[in-house]
C-alpha cells in the first residue's frame, strides 16, 4: 500500500496542549504529602550562612537543616503543580533544587526565561532529603541567579576543526527498525534509537520504548472534521528517553529555525532540553559541522523532506520503490558517513537490509535537509541532533512507576476514540504505531519478569495493529483493547508496588 497519508497525518497535532501538559518529565515521582513536607522546610529558619560556593560532592546527609550556596549547569527540570525542581550538576556531582510556586511568582522574567536545560546557576538553599536524594529548598527569589555565559554555540567556533574534517567517512552504525507489519512508523525514535544502540549496544528497542513513555500511552483528539487517537507525545518522546537513559544530546539547526513544533510546552522543546544548541549561519557551515561531528565518531538523527531523496532511495532499496511515493513528506532519518559525492543514511522504517547506509547525492540532501523546514512539523532548516554524553538505564522499578504516571489517562482517552471511531489512513498509521509501541513494552515487562500485563499489552498491541492494517476500527474492538489495558494498569500498579517494596526490605537489611 501506498503511504502518502504519511503527509496527511503529520499535519495532525495530536500532541496538543491539554495533551502534553499530563507528560512528566519525573524520574522520582514525589507524592503530594512529600512535596508538602519539602514546602514545610522551605519555611524553616536559616540555620548557617554560607557565602561561599559549596562544590556539590562536599555536601553530606548529616547537614540536613542547614544552607548552602551551589553553583551548576542545569541537566533536568520538571514542573510539579506546587514549583519547580532542578537538577544541577557541578565537577563533583549532581543535586536536585527545588522551588515554590510563590516563589517563582516573585522572581524576575530574566530569571524565569533563564531557567533552562544547559544553563549555569547559582542557587542557595536549605538541605533536605526527598526519597533518598539530597536537595536544597529556596527560600525566595533572590537566592537564585542565572550566570550569564554564551549559552548558544556559533558554528564559527568548530569551522576550523570542521574544515580538517577527512573527505569520507562511514560510521558502523546498526539498523534499528521502528515500523511495524512492513508500515512506516515510530521513525523519530528508531532514529534515535540508533544513536542509543551506537553507544550502548545492549539496550534493547523494547527498552528505549519504555524509557520514551509511548508504551501504554494514549492521546485523543477530535479536529472537527475527524477523530485521531496517538500516543500523545510524538517526536518529543526523544525528550523523554534522553532523561530516562540518563544522557544527553546536542541540537543544531540554522539561526531562527524552528526546533520544535511550536505547540509542544518548554519542557518537551528540544532547544530547551539540549545540552548545548549550534547555530549555522548557512548551508555551507551546517554540512561542515555535520562532516566534524560525523568524522568525530557521532551518528547524527536528521529531519527531512523526503520528496528530494526518493529517486536516490528507489534505487537502493525496493521497499521504497515498492512502497512509498515521491511526495513532500517528513521522515527522521540517521546520517552514517560522506564522501564527496553522497550522504550515507539509516532508514528506520525501511524492513530490509536495503536500510543501512542509503547513498543520496550531496546537493539532493542538502535540498531534502534545509526544506524539512517547510513539511509538517517545519523543524529547521538544517535539524539534527546527536548524543554528548554516556547511556545508562534507570531501575526497572522507577521506570515502570514512571509509566505509569504517565500513562494514567491512557484508558480515558481510548474510551473517547471508542466513542466516535474512524478507520481513514491518518488515524490507522497512528494505531498501527500505538499498535507497535504495546508489542515492545510488553516485550520489555516479559524481559523484567512481569509476565501477566505483559501478556495483556501484546494482546492490546495486537489488535490495534491488526485494525489498523485491515483499516477496520470499531467500537467493540476499541472496547476490547480497554478491558485489556485496565486489567494490564491494574497488575503493573499491584506487581510494581510489590517490587518496590521487595527493593526496600532488601535496602534496609543492608543498612
Amino acid at each position: 500500500m501506498k503511504n502518502k497519508y504519511l503527509i496527511i497525518m503529520c499535519t495532525i497535532i495530536f500532541c496538543t496542549l491539554s495533551i502534553i501538559s499530563s507528560c512528566r518529565i519525573d524520574t522520582a515521582a514525589t507524592s503530594e504529602e512529600e512535596m508538602q513536607k519539602i514546602t514545610e522546610v522551605s519555611e524553616i529558619k536559616e540555620t548557617a550562612k554560607t557565602m561561599d560556593i559549596t562544590v556539590i560532592s562536599d555536601i553530606k546527609e548529616e547537614e540536613i537543616g542547614k544552607e548552602f550556596t551551589v553553583k551548576g549547569k542545569i541537566i533536568f527540570i520538571h514542573e510539579p503543580p506546587d514549583g519547580l525542581f532542578l537538577e544541577i550538576e557541578d565537577e563533583s556531582g549532581n543535586i536536585g533544587i527545588f522551588i515554590e510556586k510563590r516563589i517563582l511568582s516573585t522572581a524576575t522574567e530574566d530569571i524565569i526565561g533563564g531557567i533552562q536545560k544547559g544553563a549555569t546557576i547559582k542557587v542557595k538553599g536549605i538541605l533536605n532529603k526527598n526519597q533518598e536524594r539530597l536537595l536544597l529548598i529556596v527560600g525566595n527569589a533572590d537566592s537564585v541567579e542565572i550566570i550569564a555565559e554564551e549559552e548558544k554555540k556559533s558554528v564559527e567556533e568548530t569551522e576550523l576543526i570542521a574544515a580538517e574534517s577527512p573527505d569520507n567517512y562511514q560510521l558502523d552504525v546498526g539498523l534499528v527498525y521502528s515500523g511495524n507489519q512492513d508500515r512506516p512508523g515510530l521513525c523519530y525514535l528508531g532514529a534515535f534509537s540508533m544513536l542509543l544502540k551506537f553507544k550502548e549496544p545492549k539496550i534493547e528497542f523494547f527498552d528505549i520504548i519504555a524509557a520514551s513513555g509511548i508504551g501504554i500511552k494514549a492521546g485523543y483528539i477530535d479536529s472537527g472534521e475527524a477523530s485521531v487517537l496517538g500516543n500523545g507525545v510524538g517526536e518529543a518522546c526523544i525528550i523523554l528517553a534522553t532523561d530516562n537513559l540518563n544522557t544527553s544530546f546536542t541540537l543544531g539547526l540554522n539561526e531562527n529555525g524552528n526546533d520544535s513544533a511550536p505547540y509542544y510546552p518548554p519542557q518537551l522543546r528540544f532547544g530547551n532540553q539540549a545540552k548545548e544548541v549550534v547555530y549555522f549561519n548557512d548551508a555551507e557551515d551546517a554540512f561542515a559541522y555535520l562532516k566534524y561531528v560525523v568524522s568525530s565518531g557521532n551518528p547524527v538523527v536528521v529531519y527531512l523532506d523526503c520528496y528530494y531523496l526518493y529517486d536516490d532511495f528507489v534505487l537502493a532499496s525496493d521497499f521504497w520503490k515498492n512502497s512509498m511515493e515521491k511526495d513532500h513528506y517528513d521522515h527522521y532519518m540517521v546520517v552514517t558517513g560522506y564522501d564527496k559525492d553522497n550522504i550515507y543514511l539509516n532508514d528506520p522504517t525501511d524492513p530490509t537490509e536495503a536500510a543501512a547506509n542509503i547513498p543520496a547525492k550531496l546537493e539532493n540532501f542538502m535540498q531534502a535537509w534545509e526544506k524539512g523546514s517547510e513539511v509538517a512539523q517545519k523543524l529547521g532548516p538544517f535539524w539534527m541532533i546527536y548524543l554528548s554524553g554516556p547511556v545508562s538505564q534507570k531501575p526497572f522499578n522507577e521506570v515502570i512507576q514512571w509509566n505509569i504516571d504517565m500513562s494514567k489517562d491512557a484508558v480515558s482517552e481510548i474510551r473517547k476514540f471508542a466513542e466516535n471511531p474512524n478507520s481513514l489512513e491518518p488515524t490507522c498509521f497512528l494505531l498501527n504505531e500505538l499498535g507497535r509501541a504495546r508489542t515492545e513494552f510488553s516485550n520489555y515487562l516479559n524481559n523484567n519478569g512481569m509476565a501477566e500485563p505483559a501478556l495483556l499489552y501484546k494482546q492490546s498491541g495486537e489488535i490495534f495493529s491488526g485494525i489498523a492494517f485491515d483499516m477496520s476500527v470499531t467500537t467493540e474492538k476499541l472496547n476490547m483493547i480497554i478491558d485489556k489495558e485496565s486489567e494490564a494498569v491494574k497488575l503493573l500498579i499491584k506487581q510494581g508496588f510489590l517490587i518496590v517494596h521487595v527493593q526496600q526490605l532488601i535496602n534496609h537489611k543492608h543498612q
